[in-house]
This record gives C-alpha cells, sequence and structure tokens, in this order.
C-alpha cells in the first residue's frame, strides 16, 4: 500500500501544480463492482454484482483485493492475489467508459506511449503477491510539439501530455458554473479481464463523480 501512496502523492502534486485558471477537482470513488464469469464450454455468462468495503475505494473477494486512487489524469490501483495460482490480466481485452458512454482501449505504466496501440503483454501477479500500476485512456493521450513555447517547456507542457479523465478545465468562470456540474452524479468504469484458476473473469470497476470543488481564479 505505501508504493501505491507515494505514487499516488507524486501524481497529485504534479496536477495540482499545473492548474489552469478555472480548474475543477473532481471528487471520485469505487461505487460498485461487476464479476462476469466466462464459460466457454456452455457459452454462458454468469454475472455477480458485488458491493464495495466500507472504505469507498477498497474492494475485495475471494480471488483478488484491490486499492484504488483516482488521479485526474490517470487511475492508481494496487492488486492483491489472494489465491494459490497465478492470476493474469488481459489488457488487449480491457477498456475504459466514459461519463458518457463512449468506450475506448486503455494502457498502463511500463508501456511506451509510442506502443501503445500495440498489442501489449499481459500482467501476471503470482500467488500471494500484488502489483501495482496505473491505467488511462489512450484517447487521452497526444504528442504536444511546440517546443518553440518557453512558457509551455518551464510548465512541462510539451512531448506526451494526458487529457484529464473528466473534463476539468474550463475557459472561464461562466463555463465552469455550467459545464462541472453537469459530470456530477455520472459513473465511469474500468473492464478488466483476468485469468483466475483457469478461468476468465470478466470485472467492471464503477467508479461516481460524487462532486466538485473549484480552485480559486488566478490571472493568467
Amino acid at each position: 500500500m505505501k508504493k501505491l501512496m507515494t505514487i499516488a502523492v507524486i501524481t497529485a502534486t504534479a496536477a495540482l501544480s499545473s492548474c489552469s485558471t478555472y480548474d475543477v477537482e473532481y471528487d471520485v470513488s469505487l461505487c460498485a463492482i461487476e464479476r462476469v464469469e466466462i464459460l466457454e464450454t456452455t457459452n454462458k455468462v454468469e454475472r455477480k454484482e458485488l458491493a464495495t468495503s466500507s472504505d469507498k475505494n477498497l474492494y475485495e473477494d475471494d480471488f483478488i483485493k484491490t486499492n484504488w486512487i483516482y488521479s485526474k489524469t490517470i487511475f492508481n490501483f494496487e492488486m492483491e492475489n489472494k489465491t494459490d495460482r497465478t492470476i493474469t490480466i488481459n489488457w488487449d481485452a480491457a477498456a475504459y467508459v466514459d461519463a458518457e458512454g463512449r468506450a475506448g482501449k486503455i494502457s498502463h505504466s511500463g508501456v511506451k506511449y509510442m506502443d501503445m496501440e500495440k498489442s501489449q503483454v499481459i500482467s501476471v501477479i503470482p500467488n500471494e503477491s500484488y502489483i501495482t500500476n496505473s491505467i488511462y485512456p489512450i484517447d487521452n493521450v497526444y504528442y504536444d510539439a511546440d517546443y518553440n513555447n518557453a512558457i509551455k517547456r518551464l510548465k512541462n507542457k510539451v512531448g506526451w501530455q494526458h487529457l484529464p479523465i473528466i473534463p476539468s478545465k474550463y475557459k472561464s468562470a461562466e463555463q465552469r458554473k455550467k459545464w462541472a456540474p453537469y459530470y456530477v452524479g455520472k459513473n465511469i468504469r474500468f473492464v478488466l479481464p483476468l485469468t483466475i484458476n483457469d478461468k476468465l473473469y470478466e470485472y467492471s470497476f464503477y467508479f461516481r463523480i460524487n462532486n466538485y470543488k473549484a480552485f480559486k481564479d488566478m490571472e493568467n
């Protein structure tokens, strides 16, 4: 857990230091989990809706234990394998669904930005061990080649950049007042296919956008 918290603090600090004039920060928490067992022999899908623990970002079942931290442009997570067999994550079949219902591919830490459209190597979690990782929608990643802009260089705004997972940058206080509340109450989710004990499970982690706070307006 300490490694995950360290990653989250670094990411959150970077996000706060790069706030534009009318930025907002959303409170996001894990609200529900759906586990689907894919039965290949019968072509049957069995669904099981699972509640979260009393800690709003922790989830645990007989197979895994996870801890999630939302950090504006990415989600940090830790996943523990509670079984006596290896668990794998198939990143090529993983997906993200945004607040509007649009689905897209995701990538994660350890994958080079230039390779995120390619097939990704599975993650392996040996029995009674855990991994830490960061995931993000690849549609939110872009390359800014404006190296002649001294201000962008100073703020580390050139090269590979991430858009916020939830739109949070506005051009005016009026625009922020109109659109920031729009996302409150909506859900976003990540779908992770896990192979556990030679069976395929599709985990959907749902996150609720609970509220937001506006940063103090600053002059450019």
